[in-house]
């Protein structure tokens, strides 16, 4: 079995109450969802650390340009 693909899917959606801590506010939760297909059509999926300051684009950048790249074949 091979991986063909990986993908990460940004989710984000604004808080209806945003907040704050030490490194300040957050306004939004967001997550990044990286799933991984093989060529004998299994899918696993899985998911990249994203904390609330950073943009989650960030984090599916590394996903698919870095990590993604090494995982193929």
């Amino acid at each position: 079995m091979k991986v063909t693909d990986v993908t990460a899917h940004v989710l984000s959606t604004p808080l209806e109450k945003p907040f704050a801590f030490s490194q300040g506010w957050v306004r939004k939760r967001s997550a990044v969802v990286v799933e991984v297909a093989t060529d004998e059509g299994v899918t696993g999926w899985g998911e990249s650390l994203c904390h609330g300051l950073q943009p989650p684009e960030v984090a599916a950048s590394f996903v698919e340009h870095l990590f993604g790249p090494m995982l193929v074949g």
